[in-house]
């Protein structure tokens, strides 16, 4: 009697090729019911085994498959070279296959699968045909694509990101390198006062008009260019077929009209402007984070020219960059290692011909450089944040040599004076960090004078108020700096404490001159006389000037006729002589 045999794929194969019923069997259950797509070729590649995952994974049926050749059903298994692993297999080799795609007929969803082809041998070990593994991959791929896409796009606007634009910019670096007589731009967008958007409309307000920009950038560009956003409220174009710089201006030109058109936000109108940094791509590049980096230095120096004007790269402002690169470190270093200085300017009574006060002024003398100027280093510790433990260091440093003054003899009333940056003002440790000074000193509040602009005060007049009277709650006094070139506001002269004006030296300069200055001096000397405050004159440099200041009435003056800034020892040597 005959060993019954249990049916397996070749008898399977038989059966399809008979055109036989092959009753239910253990194995017909598994193919049926197993989570991947099971498959086996014949000799000739034929389909003789097609199980019911793969009628729904690719939404062809057994019937419509077995017996045909692969390519005949599936033209996309020559396209993707599939047939050449078939007959790798068919040869006895094991091949994986990935990736492969192809359109679902039923639906018209593009699907992803990965298989594995293997020789089906017999007994003898010869090869009967292929055994095939399939898995779909589809959701996996739509996943990858995502975080691909996450991680090259704006999740804000959708636009490319920083990395995108990097690496299309090195593409282009790549062709300009074998193409020298085509270039590229790089154009570098930065909005202008745009925290003003964001302070007064709120975040979610500011994110939709970035959006809505966008979208707008977006719609002017060829198929070409590149827009990213390269965060905040900063964009970048890339334009690949370009001329030469006159288009690329032009179009820098046409970008800046875009952004100057009013947006409406939440029905309200927003009106944005912008200003651009331009730099060429060509051969001398090697990198492109320094084309990057030349048209955001070329931004800045459009920014600094004014709102809405777009600027082209040329070498000599990266060597402006890393030159207040250097400074900004060497600050820095001055400042945490005792490397800045003291020096400080008379204020004289023209009443009695001696020094009633003495204005504190930062020196920075650098090993290299020797006597740094205050006007290149105040603005670049304003632009840095520096200014703000810069003027927290010559406040606690001219508050201890007061006292040592005063240890001596004729400083018993003399009146320290500080100048505070408007970011200093407006900090909210400011009457602390004075209350501290003064107390460290053992100095009484009414021994110093803080000298603000009247930019200070105007910005924010609630803040203003709320720091101006915890500082006349010390005693301490305080002064309008340069009184007439700024917001000049005869308002905030009423609602502050204000305790003396400085008539700022443009004014001081013209006297005698039979301009408008006599009658410009004569008029705040009047101004603080009627609200009770001092007056004092600065930039006094000539005979003339001073001859005329005391004729109007000036009781105060400073300036190098009388004083230059001086050493704390020289100022000691003054108020003894």
């Amino acid at each position: 009697m005959d060993e019954e045999k249990t049916p397996g794929p070749a008898d399977t194969v038989a059966a399809a090729r008979d055109g036989q019923d092959e009753p239910a069997t253990l194995m017909d259950t598994f193919f049926a019911s197993v989570r991947e797509g099971l498959i086996v070729y014949d000799h000739e590649l034929r389909y003789r085994v097609w199980n019911r995952y793969m009628e729904d994974l690719s939404g062809r049926t057994a019937p419509e498959v077995l017996g045909r050749r692969a390519v005949e059903v599936f033209p996309h298994l020559h396209e993707q070279g599939v047939d050449r692993l078939l007959l790798r297999a068919l040869a006895g080799e094991t091949v994986e296959v990935r990736d492969v795609s192809y359109v679902h007929p039923a639906t018209g969803a593009v699907k992803w699968y990965t298989g594995t082809y293997a020789p089906h041998r017999d007994g003898r070990g010869r090869v009967l045909g292929v055994v095939a593994c399939i898995h779909e991959t589809t959701e996996r791929r739509r996943i990858e694509e995502r975080l691909l896409h996450d991680a090259l796009h704006d999740p804000l606007t959708g636009l490319s990101n920083r990395a995108f634009f990097v690496d299309r910019l090195r593409l282009a670096l790549e062709r300009v390198r074998r193409h020298p007589e085509r270039p590229f731009a790089v154009l570098y967008l930065d909005l202008d006062r745009f925290k003003v958007i964001n302070d007064s409309m709120g975040h979610d307000s500011g994110d939709r008009v970035l959006q809505a920009l966008g979208t707008r950038l977006a719609r002017g560009l060829r198929a070409s260019d590149t827009l990213a956003r390269l965060g905040g409220d900063e964009f970048a174009f890339l334009l690949e077929e370009v001329e030469g710089l006159g288009d690329a201006t032009r179009a820098a030109a046409r970008l800046l009209r875009e952004v100057a058109r009013p947006l409406t936000v939440e029905g309200q109108e927003v009106f944005v402007s912008g200003s651009i940094g331009i730099a060429m791509g060509g051969p001398a590049y090697t990198r492109a984070e320094e084309l990057l980096r030349d048209a955001d230095i070329a931004m800045y120096r459009a920014k600094g020219g004014g709102r809405g004007r777009h600027q082209v790269f040329d070498p000599s402002m990266h060597e402006r960059a890393v030159e207040l690169l250097r400074l900004e470190n060497d600050l820095r270093r001055a400042l945490t290692t005792g490397g800045m200085q003291l020096h400080y300017q008379p204020i004289f009574s023209l009443e009695t011909g001696r020094p009633v006060a003495v204005e504190a002024l930062a020196r920075w003398p650098h090993e290299g450089r020797g006597l740094v100027s205050p006007d290149d280093f105040i603005a670049l510790a304003e632009e840095t944040g520096l200014i703000l433990p810069l003027g927290q260091w010559s406040l606690r440093e001219a508050c201890r040599q007061l006292r040592r003054w005063r240890r001596g003899r004729g400083a018993d009333s003399l009146l320290l004076t500080v100048n505070l940056s408007a970011r200093h003002f407006s900090h909210d440790t400011l009457p602390t960090e004075v209350a501290t000074a003064l107390a460290e000193a053992g100095l009484d509040g009414s021994a110093l004078a803080l000298e603000i602009t009247e930019r200070s005060i105007i910005e924010d007049t609630a803040r203003a108020s709320a720091v101006v009277g915890a500082l006349k709650k010390l005693g301490v006094r305080l002064y309008i700096d340069d009184f007439g070139t700024g917001y000049s506001s005869l308002s905030s002269l009423h609602r502050f404490p204000i305790d003396g004006l400085k008539i700022d030296r443009s004014f001081v300069a013209g006297l005698g001159a039979g301009g408008d200055a006599d009658e410009i001096v004569r008029t705040v000397l009047l101004l603080a006389r009627s609200l009770g405050m001092e007056a004092i004159a600065e930039g006094v440099e000539t005979s003339q000037q001073l001859v005329r200041l005391r004729e109007l009435g000036c009781r105060l003056a400073q300036g190098h006729l009388l004083a230059r800034p001086l050493p704390a020892e020289a100022i000691e040597e003054l108020l003894l002589s």
